[in-house]
């Protein structure tokens, strides 16, 4: 079973059966969930993982898109889930997050290059490192960019 859809029906379990604006306020609330944590949007993965129909999914699908959460569609088809989703219900986005690890990883990655190169004797082992060095820093500097 999915996780989005267990903790979707526990919370409609509760709700009476006659608060309808509050159920599909509900359902957009998991979906929300649901794209920011997998980062993959679509109306049948949405429907799947709420079991909700198709035409609840594309309508939440709309709204997302019309609120600026996902993109609309590539010419492939796919949708992507945009920074704006990540930082509505938690003030700090994961990906916000995510990319503050992958900057710190990098200048980590940065730094161990530098002390190698610093090591290495003159020669190939020194260019080759150099090299290293260099790609990483250009890597991280085009991230911080």
């Amino acid at each position: 079973m999915s996780i989005y859809y267990d903790k979707y029906k526990k919370e409609l379990d509760e709700l009476a059966i006659d608060e309808h604006v509050e159920r599909v306020e509900l359902a957009y609330k998991h979906a929300k969930a649901f794209i920011t944590d997998t980062n993959q949007v679509s109306i049948s993965k949405i429907q799947r993982a709420l079991r909700i129909g198709y035409n609840h999914a594309a309508s939440i699908v709309e709204r997302m898109e019309s609120e600026g959460l996902i993109s609309k569609p590539t010419s492939d088809g796919y949708r992507h889930v945009l920074d704006a989703a990540y930082s509505i219900d938690t003030g700090i986005s994961h990906q916000v997050e995510k990319k503050k690890k992958l900057l710190e990883l990098m200048r980590e990655a940065e730094k161990l290059a530098y002390d190698y190169f610093q090591n290495c004797e003159v020669g190939s082992e020194r260019n080759a490192a150099a090299q290293v060095y260099e790609n990483i820093r250009t890597a991280t500097m085009v991230r911080c960019s």
